[in-house]
């Protein structure tokens, strides 16, 4: 763990040397570090690690014109409260914010190759339409984000995605999302029924309901979802469903 006295060296080192060649950054677990400088001096960077650094404010909105970044670390920084927003990202592949406890808004990003987004246990309260515009995006982790409590936007991916809402404990309503998501996790969560657009989701492998004690009816759609593999209902001891998808699905 840096000192803000070594923080400081680091920065002056870094401004005084301009590190053309630098393509990683690893700061993690540094417990005083506040900010970030402007890192355009740095254009090879691919790698920004601060994980833990639990004093870090904010990030500047320069980060985004670093045309080789894949990944961005701040899982765990913990002082975060705002992500730049309307930022557009050429290489990143890979953000997490996962336990930044105090941001509350998803940010506005976009990029031609994000495939991995990390929230779990953020403050997010709801998730933008605009992430639909990720044609890349593979993975969306929002589990145990207790503040979201509605994901209302009609999205639309059309990139096979892997959508992971669980233990999110105050998500009432199935989400209203359409196409390519293969991977739908809402255990835990406290809706009370599927309802029949369910049968939008004609990509849907696996369906994880674990844990959802309020279910109370799942929509006779469900047995229109040719693709649907695997479907969990461990603890769910109230809901009901028709004996069309009893047969179909052994329940």
């Amino acid at each position: 763990m840096l000192c803000s006295s070594e923080i400081n060296l680091f920065w002056s080192l870094f401004a005084l040397q301009r590190a053309f060649k630098l393509e990683l950054i690893d700061l993690h677990h540094s417990q005083r570090l506040i900010g970030i400088p402007d890192l355009l001096d740095a254009p090879l960077l691919e790698i920004i690690n601060l994980e833990c650094c639990k004093s870090l404010l904010d990030v500047p909105s320069s980060i985004q014109y670093l045309d080789n970044l894949h990944v961005l670390n701040l899982h765990g920084c913990e002082s975060l409260r705002n992500f730049p927003m309307n930022i557009h990202f050429k290489s990143l592949k890979t953000l997490r914010l996962s336990e930044c406890i105090n941001l509350t808004k998803f940010p506005q990003i976009s990029g031609d190759r994000i495939e991995q987004l990390y929230f779990s246990g953020s403050a997010i309260e709801e998730v933008p339409s605009s992430i639909q515009y990720i044609k890349s995006l593979r993975v969306v982790i929002l589990s145990e984000c207790e503040n979201l409590r509605t994901f209302e936007s009609n999205i639309h991916f059309e990139s096979h995605v892997n959508l992971n809402l669980s233990y999110c404990i105050n998500l009432t309503k199935f989400p209203q999302i359409s196409g390519n998501v293969v991977d739908l996790n809402l255990s835990g969560t406290a809706i009370e029924e599927i309802p029949s657009s369910i049968d939008c989701l004609t990509e849907l492998h696996s369906l994880y309901l674990e844990d959802c004690t309020r279910l109370k009816s799942i929509s006779s759609s469900i047995c229109k979802l040719k693709s649907l593999s695997k479907l969990d209902l461990g603890g769910c001891k109230n809901y009901r469903v028709s004996q069309k998808s009893l047969r179909k699905w052994n329940i």
